[in-house]
């Protein structure tokens, strides 16, 4: 995922674990 999808996803989600393990994978 680029760092727009990941900007998204985090606008429309809160900074929860989920979040925060989609941000991991994308790195």
């Amino acid at each position: 995922m680029n760092e727009a999808t990941v900007a998204f996803i985090e606008a429309m989600a809160p900074p929860t674990q989920n979040a925060f393990q989609i941000k991991r994978m994308s790195i």
